[in-house]
């Protein structure tokens, strides 16, 4: 038992280690991509349409429908969902850079700091996901955190962050856009 409490203890030099990595790797993913893709004249001008056009959705759960916005059967949703469709594809080369930057120095992490526990979570998770925090790690606490679990949500935090500075995160997260999916099926049954 006294060997288990040993094997759990929590470099903190570690810890730091990998949530800087996990920053500067954030950040330079997402300032790659704005050097490849977010300042194009294409990309801009598709964001900008795809603001305008979550505006009119918004606007049209406000503002009642008139009968020709009824008949042209181009509803706001679907507008918008069109819109989102053509902006992702644009990021395509975006989504690659992501791939090769994580599956580059995902392996350089996960060997660097294989076994060891670099955070604590404070609680215990359920056995789904403790399968991403404390796999390959020593001892038996569930509470004990691996540095690939850490890296993973850390860079994403810094990349969301990132697009935000940059003032290119679209209006819609992926539930808002899987909601709005639905939405458009119903109108077209309709």
């Amino acid at each position: 038992m006294d060997n288990d409490s040993f094997v759990s203890t929590v470099n903190k030099r570690d810890t730091l280690l990998v949530l800087l990595f996990a920053i500067v790797i954030g950040v330079l993913n997402e300032l790659t991509s704005y050097f490849f893709i977010y300042r194009k004249e294409s990309f801009r001008k598709g964001f900008e349409e795809l603001c305008d056009a979550y505006e009119v959705y918004v606007l049209s759960k406000v503002i009642p429908k008139t009968k020709s916005q009824i008949q042209s059967g181009d509803t706001p949703a679907k507008i918008l969902l069109d819109k989102t469709k053509k902006l992702k594809n644009n990021k395509t080369i975006s989504s690659i850079i992501t791939g090769i930057l994580l599956m580059g120095l995902m392996p350089a992490i996960m060997s660097m700091f294989e076994y060891s526990v670099v955070a604590k979570l404070p609680f215990k998770p359920i056995p789904l996901i403790s399968m991403f925090t404390h796999s390959k790690v020593l001892g038996n606490d569930p509470t004990d955190c691996t540095a690939t679990s850490l890296y993973a949500i850390v860079s994403m935090i810094a990349r969301h962050y990132t697009k935000v500075f940059l003032g290119c995160e679209s209006p819609l997260n992926p539930f808002n856009e899987s909601v709005l999916n639905e939405q458009v099926k119903k109108e077209s049954k309709l």
